[in-house]
């Protein structure tokens, strides 16, 4: 395998940011490629809640579906062990106006 290529942008961190740039600059045809310095999957969350506003965005590009589909509505807290872990499921309270009423986290979704 090369190491040199050629696409139109290449995005540097695979991040909330980073996936939705490629993924917006893929659906208007540009050639992306994404890299990333973290060499595996995270496997504990990093801001682990989707709020509804975001949902939106996400539905706008299609995304929102299997995000719903496969997600959890959770709350988190420390147990008496002082760990992180999840204390309850339950559907949030959002604005009125709000498409999705409810924040998600918890989400596993394989490829």
């Amino acid at each position: 395998m090369s190491l040199e290529s050629c696409v139109d942008v290449l995005i540097i961190g695979a991040g909330p940011a980073g996936l939705m740039c490629a993924n917006a600059l893929a659906m208007a045809g540009v050639d992306v490629r994404i890299i990333e310095q973290r060499p595996t999957k995270l496997t504990v969350g990093q801001a682990d809640g989707i709020q509804s506003r975001t949902i939106e965005v996400l539905q706008s590009y299609g995304l929102a579906e299997r995000l719903i589909r496969e997600g959890n509505q959770a709350f988190y807290g420390p147990n008496e062990r002082g760990e992180i872990e999840c204390t309850k499921r339950e559907r949030l309270v959002t604005p009125l106006t709000a498409c999705f009423p409810f924040v998600v986290s918890d989400v596993i979704i394989s490829s």
